[in-house]
């Protein structure tokens, strides 16, 4: 997981072992277990931000509970994608 935004409430809440707590000990989905900490667990302390997290299994997410959150990945045909915006999350 790689985390952006206010560090401290990432530090707070230690946020990417808690995702990865979550996906090993909990058997959360990485998208599941993302969400919870970034768009749950760290807006109820005040902080914002975003996260990219790898599965072991190629699964990935990529929350954010800001306007929006430069991102990208390579398509499954190598294409390169690129996003900024929430309506973007499904690419």
């Amino acid at each position: 997981m790689s985390g952006t935004g206010l560090g401290e409430f990432y530090i707070r809440t230690a946020a990417a072992h808690a995702v990865c707590v979550r996906v090993a000990a909990m058997h959360q989905s990485v998208a599941q277990a993302a969400d919870e900490v970034i768009n749950r667990e760290i807006p109820a302390l005040g902080g914002s931000g975003g996260a990219i997290v790898l599965g072991v299994d190629g699964s990935f997410a990529m929350p954010f509970n800001t306007d929006g959150m430069f991102r990208g990945r390579v398509g499954n045909h190598g294409e390169p994608r690129v996003a900024i915006w929430p309506d973007e999350r499904g690419w």
